[in-house]
């Protein structure tokens, strides 16, 4: 945040699935790296903040597993246009309680937030996450904007 006198105050940024994703839609959206700018203002080190404008909605869907197992794989990533994926785990991690660690994050950025929908709903028709062999599929009606 920067006030009217151009001073810069470093806003925390929880690492929790909802406002841990912030961040992310922030960069989407502006180009503008929100952990680069905290990281350097908590260093102490100099930091610009570039004048820009919001360019266009982002939306997030967080992938878990419903299941307890070995992580495999991430499956049909390369089917969705408009996303970027981010696994968060790695092949051969143990998941020991479902829908608690989040396996990848899929960002999606468009002109109006309906596009961002539509776009994540369609990524999520197609992605599975892999856990001991079984196809895990993704939940389409949670869309968070």
């Amino acid at each position: 945040r920067i006030d009217e006198k151009g001073h810069a105050y470093t806003l925390e940024f929880a690492f929790r699935s909802g406002g841990g994703l912030n961040p992310y839609r922030i960069e989407e959206s502006t180009g503008v790296n929100p952990f680069e700018l905290s990281a350097r203002a908590t260093l102490g080190l100099d930091i610009e903040i570039p004048n820009t404008q919001i360019k266009c909605a982002s939306g997030y869907h967080v992938l878990f597993s419903d299941r307890p197992g070995i992580f495999e794989r991430l499956e049909g990533c390369e089917n969705c246009s408009g996303v970027k994926v981010k696994q968060e785990v790695e092949k051969g991690f143990k998941i020991s309680v479902p829908q608690s660690e989040p396996v990848a994050r899929v960002i999606a950025t468009a002109p109006t937030p309906e596009d961002v929908e539509k776009i994540l709903n369609e990524a999520m028709k197609k992605m599975f996450v892999v856990v001991d062999g079984h196809r895990i599929g993704m939940p389409v009606s949670e869309f968070v904007k």
